[in-house]
Order: structure tokens, then C-alpha cells, then sequence
């Protein structure tokens, strides 16, 4: 809680009273524009950011006890309290005098490279301190050292809070960073206003992908923007959220596709995620001397890096190879979150499943031998491929089954409750296997449990990431059917209990449910078959509220008319096990174009759900393409985990990476970057983002969320 202190009253709690300021000197005094030097190829578009103001007039002191007090410098030196109070001066003997915090500059531009700041707090006699402690409020934008230099990383804007802490006194102020940078590799300065001051030359110029107000992560790679039209001869981007500018001048291309540089994509989502804000994209081109657009986009970053596994079935890729026989790979694909699709495990692995844990998988294998096979592998080790735990021998037994999050357990899924002679309604494949089964991954041997007598057939099983419940297709009474019961592995026997029907359809195929992370709903498949041959869409089964949403990812504007021509061609969801930046994330394979990129076949997207979901009619987002994958190959079945957790000691970047659930700073670079470590829970600490909760009220932020045993952000207030 703020507090307002007069001078007496400071005195009477026994504090030095210390004050900060900052200087107001400015630096890149050799800008032409605000923005980077003046060069051959830079061209006036009108675009620079504002100038900060100074932000050295009015500074918080926190003091020993917590409360703060503001202060404004005065012109004679003296100060004021914030609110025009009394005139803050020190009484003769008092020997610390007044102390100032002070920068080389208030506000400084960067354009791709690190730059720094010198600050320092000036004793009352000139002399610079030398006992203080320099803390940074938001290392995304810099960090700062021992020696008080502010190092700004030159790729994301913002304002940041410098604190210099001297004994039990804190003295604050602010740093404005702005990103602007311009590239021009292609348009002459004529071209380039023309190209700034747009047109509608081209009336069928339209944005093709990313969709409007898609929701980004952090740390996946740019999109690929593409547009439909007529010729461009040359293109023009503009980038801009608080803090940041980014003009891009290039020749066109055929068809119309621009690309972010990674590290101003990383830059702008990072500053727009801390902020809350939208990244604005325009783009207008030149065509035989004419101007079209602006055609204008805005995109939602989510505050959170999106972190795990994707594993997926490629069948005869063009690119990956079996990493066992170097032959064309046909079978398991490896695609870590931010990086690009590998081979992972060859010989038809097929009709897979993975642990929420991301610590098991479990998949058909050789469906083509006498007997078919199926097998369950051990991810943790990261090798390709893993070493196998158990080589069944007992056909489709770990094809599709559900795996409890650790991995231990499967609930094996049926071919369906006729045997497999339901042509279009059973599993493809799946014909061999006859009622569920219980077995341990690791022997394949039976694990004992009770299940309601009208529970024989249930088809494309899955467990809640809390291991609480378990949905699937209840092929015992129809396949139209979608249904979860209760799961309790304590007893002995293990017991499934309680069957509930949370969707149905009058025709179609409800399956391949899958949890979103609080267990209060599920994505799941509708369509003609459970296959991906036939129409079918993604739904959102909502048990709190009984609703099932058309969502948007499946291509549909809130009038219900199309953006894009998904409709009908989006299956088999799965949820990745954790909230991330206030969203809930879905992959699923969808049969739709990529903008005007040849991609033949269906491919992996990827859609935001928002967390409050049961407040809204769509809490879906338009879904992007998960980039990584290879473009020549279909990219089916996409199964989504979380990352091997990391033991104490282990590096991380936040409680999520953790197997006990915490990630402090356990030291600093030289620099002044935290240096963070998984370390055992620390006693009396309450909970930061992504670490260990039981109820929200651990998380030491108390308007976060505690979903699956973890401080999470709740969906945001986006401006």
C-alpha cells in the first residue's frame, strides 16, 4: 500500500530518508529520425515513435518498513511531495545527506544491438556510491550489472524500473527503451512513399494467412505472411506495438509472401506479451507502379513460451529418414515446440499415444507383420529412437490407448463394440481388438480394476492430465456418444466409476476427446468416421455448462461465415497438458491451405482457447500452422506433451521445467541476468507463475489461477 511520509515522520520510524532522481540527458544525438542513423537507403515514412518523455521528475523511495512515498525535484534542488506537500529538507548533523539516482539518459533507441546506460547514485558531496545493489524489474528488455550499467538487449522495447538499494532504502525510476528499425533492400525513395501512402489498385490484395487476431505464443518461430492479389513488384511491412517499430522495404515475390526476421519477431512478441498489447501488422504493395493497401492485421501475443513435444505420423516422408535404417521414414514424427520435425522412430509406429508427462509412448508397430505388434518406448532418455520398454507381440494392445500422466498405466481402447464389421465406425485398423484392458506400459502385464458392466467397448480413450477422469467413445451404446467416468488408481483393484455422457450428435462420430488442463471440458472430434477420410470438425465439450461450441478454429467468423476454407476438414485434438499465457492450446490435423503455400495433405494447427471458456459462446482463437513441419508431408495424428521434467540443481526458465515444481534465482551473471535453477520448495515462499500450487492461494500473485497443480495466468484483458 502506498504510504505519504512528511519529514517528521520518517525521522520517528528511524529512517534515512533517500531520494532519487534521474538525469535527463539524452544520448543519440546523431539521429536523423528517431529510429537509426541517417543512411543512403532510409526513407522518411512518418512512422517514428514519439519521444519519451522524461521520466526522472517524480521517483518512488520505498522505504525500510514497505511504504513508498513519491517525490518531484524542484528547480532549486529542493523537493516536494507528489501531491504539492511539504518541502522535504535535511536537518544539520545528518550525514548521509541527499542522494540522487541518476542515468546517463532517460530514454535511449534501439535497433537490433545491445546498448547501455550508466547509472549511479551521486552522493550529496558529488561522490558516487559504492555500496549498492542494482536490481532490473523486467530482464526481457535488459539487465543490469554490479558496476550500475543498464545494458539494453537491442530487441525488445519497454519501460523498465531500475532500483538502487542502498542498506534498507530502495530508490526507483524508470528507463524508456524503443525499439525502431528500418530495412530497405529494394524500394527507391519514390517507390517507397508510394508504397507508404497505399492505394486499392489491386482489389483481390487480402491477407491468406496468419488470420486476423490469432493468438501467438512466445518462442515458436515468425509466420510466413501470404497474401492473394495480383503481381507485387515490391512490399512493404509495418510492424508496431508500445515501444516498437519495424519498416520493411522488399522486392515482391510470386505469390505474395513476406517473412519476419526471427530476432524482431522475438522482440515485438516479447514486449507486446508484458504489455498486454496487439502487434499491428500492415502490408501494401507496388504493382507496375501502382500502390495497394494497407491490408491490415492484429495478432494476440500470449505472455507464456510455449514449451513441449509434438508427435506426429508422417507416412513415406519426402525429408526425414528412419533414424535406425536411413531409409525414407514412415512412421513416428519429433517435432520439439520451436524447432523443426525430426525422424523418431521408424517401421510404421502408427496409432500412437503419449503421456501427459511426456515421459511414455505407446503405439502400434509393423501392422503389415504375423502377429502385429505394438510397443511402448521410454522418452526420457531423448534419444532417437528410444530404447523400447516392452515389445507386446499382442496386435493393436498399445495402439491409441489412454496413458495415465506418468506413463505407468494404459486403458487400452477397443476396435468397437461389432468386432470391427462397422465398416465406416470403427477404428481404422483396429478391427483385432476385442474389450479394454488394464496393463502396466512397462510389462505389459494386467493390472486389476472394475469398470460399470456397460463399459466394454470404449474406442480413442484418454486420462485428464490430473489422472482424475478418463473420456471416450462409447461405442457400447453408439458411436454418437461421448462420455467420462471417474478414476480412482489408489484401490486395489483400480476403479472406473460414474459414466456420464458429456456430448452427443445425431450421426456423426464423436471421438479422440481430449482434457483441457483444468478438466472442465475437452476437445474432441465430430465427424462422419474417426478417421481423417471424411468431413469432420473440432468441437468443445464444456461439462460445467452442458454446451458444445462451433468453435473458430475450425475456420468460421461469429456470423458463422467462412475466413478460410477449413470448414469440414479438422480432427483429432489433443490439448497440450498445461495452461500457457492465459490460454489453453489445441493441435489438431487440419486438411485446410496454408495461404498460398503448396502443402499437399494435412498438416498440424495449432488454436488458443481461452481459459474462461465457460463464459463465452466461441473461446476459440483462428489457429495457425505449427511451424516445423515438413511442407512435401501429410502430418497426421498430432499428440501433444509436455517436456521430461529437469531433477534439482538442473537449469530451467520457470517452476514448469521442474519435477518439484519450483525455479528460483539462485545467482547472478556478471551482467546481472538471473541465473535460475530448479531447487527443492522452499519453506514459507509462496508460489511464482508455473510453480507448485494446491489452491490459488499458494501463488504469490493472487489473480492467477492454480490449474493442474500450477500458478497460471488467467485468460487476458487484451488492449
Amino acid at each position: 500500500m502506498k504510504k505519504r511520509f512528511s519529514l517528521e515522520a520518517a525521522y520517528l520510524l528511524g529512517v534515512a530518508l533517500v531520494i532519487g532522481t534521474l538525469g535527463c540527458s539524452h544520448g543519440d544525438q546523431n539521429l536523423g529520425r528517431r529510429g537509426g542513423p541517417v543512411d543512403a537507403g532510409h526513407v522518411d515514412t512518418g512512422s517514428a515513435l514519439p519521444e519519451a518523455g522524461t521520466t526522472g521528475e517524480t521517483q518512488i523511495v520505498v522505504l525500510p518498513d514497505g511504504g513508498t512515498i513519491e517525490v518531484v525535484k524542484q528547480a532549486d534542488g529542493g523537493f516536494t511531495l507528489a501531491d504539492g506537500g511539504l518541502v522535504i529538507g535535511l536537518e544539520a548533523g545528518v550525514t548521509a545527506g541527499f542522494l540522487s539516482l541518476k542515468c546517463d539518459v532517460g530514454s535511449l533507441v534501439v535497433s537490433g544491438t545491445a546498448k547501455t546506460v550508466q547509472c549511479y547514485v551521486e552522493m550529496q558531496d558529488g561522490q558516487r556510491a559504492s555500496n549498492v545493489v542494482w536490481i532490473v524489474d523486467d530482464t526481457r528488455v535488459g539487465s543490469i550489472g554490479p558496476d550500475g550499467v543498464f545494458r539494453a538487449n537491442g530487441l525488445v522495447g519497454g519501460l523498465v524500473v531500475v532500483t538502487a538499494k542502498i542498506g534498507t532504502v530502495s530508490i526507483k525510476t524508470q528507463l524508456t527503451v524503443d525499439f525502431v528499425l528500418q530495412e530497405n533492400s529494394a524500394a527507391s525513395p519514390a517507390d517507397a512513399q508510394k508504397l507508404v501512402a497505399g492505394g486499392s489498385s489491386d482489389a483481390s490484395f487480402q491477407w491468406l494467412y496468419p488470420y486476423d487476431r490469432t493468438v501467438f505464443p512466445l518462442a515458436l518461430q515468425p509466420p510466413v505472411l501470404q497474401f492473394g492479389g495480383t503481381c507485387a513488384d515490391l512490399t512493404y511491412l509495418k510492424l508496431t506495438a508500445p515501444n516498437f517499430l519495424y519498416e520493411q522495404f522488399a522486392a515482391g515475390t510470386v505469390p505474395t509472401r513476406l517473412t519476419i526476421p526471427d530476432t524482431v519477431w522475438k522482440g515485438i512478441t516479447v514486449g507486446a506479451a508484458a504489455t498486454g498489447s496487439l502487434v499491428t501488422a500492415e502490408v501494401s504493395k507496388l504493382c507496375a507502379g501502382q500502390a495497394t493497401g494497407p491490408a491490415t492485421e492484429s495478432w494476440i501475443i500470449a505472455n507464456g513460451k510455449m514449451k513441449g513435444v509434438v508427435y506426429y505420423t508422417a507416412y513415406q516422408s519426402t525429408e526425414l529418414t528412419d533414424p535406425t535404417t536411413g531409409t525414407q521414414l514412415t512412421g513416428a514424427v519429433r517435432l520439439v515446440l520451436g524447432s523443426k520435425a525430426e525422424g523418431f522412430i521408424g517401421g510404421c509406429t502408427v496409432c500412437h499415444s503419449v503421456s501427459a508427462n511426456g515421459e511414455v509412448l505407446a503405439s502400434g508397430r509393423e501392422w503389415s507383420g504375423t502377429p502385429s505388434q505394438s510397443w511402448t518406448f521410454d522418452l526420457t532418455t531423448g534419444a532417437k529412437p528410444p530404447p523400447a520398454i516392452i515389445q507386446g507381440g499382442d496386435g493393436p494392445m498399445f495402439s491409441f490407448p489412454a496413458l495415465t500422466p506418468d506413463g505407468k498405466r494404459a486403458f487400452t481402447s477397443s476396435g468397437g463394440a461389432q468386432g470391427g464389421v462397422l465398416g465406416d465406425v470403427v477404428l481404422r485398423g483396429m478391427g483385432k481388438a476385442g474389450v479394454n484392458r488394464f496393463v502396466d506400459t512397462t510389462t505389459a502385464q494386467p493390472i486389476p480394476f472394475t469398470v460399470p458392466t456397460d463399459i466394454i467397448h470404449a474406442q480413442t480413450p484418454t486420462f485428464s492430465p490430473d489422472g482424475k477422469y478418463l473420456a471416450f467413445n462409447r461405442s457400447d451404446v453408439n458411436t454418437h456418444t461421448l462420455a467420462i467416468m471417474d478414476y480412482d488408481g489408489s484401490q486395489n483393484p483400480a476403479v472406473f466409476s460414474n459414466p456420464r455422457n458429456v456430448a452427443t450428435s445425431n450421426s456423426y462420430v464423436t471421438a479422440w476427446p481430449s482434457f483441457l488442463p483444468d478438466s472442465t471440458g475437452c476437445a474432441y472430434h465430430e465427424g462422419e468416421k474417426f478417421d481423417t477420410t471424411k468431413p469432420a470438425e473440432v468441437r468443445l465439450a464444456q461439462f460445467n455448462i452442458g454446451t458444445n461450441a462451433v468453435l473458430a478454429l475450425n475456420g468460421y467468423n461469429p456470423d458463422s461465415s467462412a475466413y478460410t476454407d477449413a470448414q469440414l476438414k479438422n480432427f483429432e485434438p489433443t490439448v497440450m497438458p498445461r495452461p500457457i499465457g492465459g490460454y489453453f492450446w489445441v493441435m489438431f490435423t487440419s486438411g485446410r491451405s496454408y495461404g498460398n503455400t503448396p502443402a499437399p495433405g494435412k498438416k498440424v494447427w495449432v488454436s488458443a482457447v481461452d481459459i474462461d471458456h465457460a463464459v463465452k459462446t466461441d473461446p476459440s482463437h483462428p489457429a495457425f500452422f505449427l511451424p516445423g513441419q515438413v511442407l512435401a508431408d501429410w502430418s497426421v495424428h498430432p499428440f501433444v506433451s509436455l517436456e521430461p521434467c529437469k531433477p534439482l540443481g538442473a537449469s530451467c526458465e520457470s517452476g514448469v521445467d521442474c519435477c518439484d515444481g519450483f525455479c528460483r534465482e539462485t545467482g547472478r551473471e556478471a551482467d546481472g541476468t538471473p541465473i535460475l535453477q530448479c531447487v527443492p520448495p522452499p519453506v514459507g515462499s509462496c508460489s511464482n507463475l508455473d510453480e507448485a500450487c494446491i489452491t490459488v492461494a499458494d501463488c504469490c500473485d493472487q489473480t492467477q489461477l492454480c490449474i493442474i497443480g500450477r500458478c497460471s495466468l488467467p485468460t487476458p484483458i487484451i488492449r
